[in-house]
This record gives C-alpha cells, sequence and structure tokens, in this order.
C-alpha cells in the first residue's frame, strides 16, 4: 500500500512538473513546497501508512487582535469562506495554519492538481481577510 500512495503522489507531481515546468518532488520527510503570490508558502506532507494527505500554509502570526481571532473562526464556520479547509493555530509557530486534508486513494492528479489551486487561492484570500484593519 505505501509504494502504491507513493506512487500516486509522484504522479500528481509529475503532472504538475509538465504542465507548469517545474521540478517539484517529495523531499525524505514525504514534503513538497509550492510557492505562490505574494509569498505564500503551501506545504504537501503524505501520511502514506494511513492514506492520507494534508496540504498547509502559515498565514498571519496570531497576536492580541481579537479582530482576527473573530475573523478566523467566522471564516471556519461551515468551512464556506475556507474552500473546505480549516484554520487553525499552530502552537509551534504562533500562526494561523490553513490546512485541508484528504484520502490519497480518493484522488486522480487532476482534482489534485485542481485542489491545491483552490488551496492556494484560498490562502492567499484568507491571508488578506485576517491582515484587514478594521
Amino acid at each position: 500500500m505505501t509504494t502504491d500512495v507513493r506512487g500516486k503522489v509522484d504522479l500528481w507531481l509529475k503532472a504538475i512538473n509538465e504542465q507548469k515546468n517545474e521540478h517539484f518532488t517529495m523531499d525524505e520527510n514525504k514534503k513538497c513546497k509550492f510557492f505562490y503570490k505574494d509569498g505564500i508558502e503551501c506545504t504537501l506532507e503524505l501520511l502514506e501508512e494511513k492514506d492520507r494527505f494534508y496540504l498547509y500554509s502559515p498565514l498571519v502570526a496570531v497576536s492580541d487582535d481579537v479582530t482576527a481571532m473573530r475573523r478566523a473562526l467566522e471564516a471556519n464556520l461551515f468551512q464556506i469562506a475556507t474552500a473546505g479547509s480549516v484554520i487553525s493555530v499552530d502552537k509551534n509557530s504562533n500562526y494561523f495554519v490553513l490546512s485541508f486534508a484528504a484520502k490519497i486513494s480518493d484522488f486522480s492528479a487532476d482534482i489534485f492538481i485542481n485542489q491545491l489551486c483552490i488551496f492556494l487561492t484560498t490562502a492567499h484570500i484568507v491571508r488578506a481577510m485576517l491582515q484587514e484593519k478594521q
């Protein structure tokens, strides 16, 4: 199962590489980084033994600003504003983080590429929303 899962994800990355003329690969920690406009960074991480992948993107540092926390919680409601992703606080970095998790076996290369595009766009929009002044 593990080899099949990793091979499937390698095919996703190969499809992206062919479309975008890039060279994305998984590193030794089963992670791959993607970069988007305005400094948005996204990590793809595999949990092969569970047939799961995660996309996550640090958004902004958590502060004492109640407005940012309220916006994050409001955006999480029903996951409409986050396009199925979730905003959380990473206690290690003290950042709001947008994350998405799914089963690898449920995704084809085309579906993954579509999800990655949606995720990157959503991270960009949500980060801007969290940075807005009152």
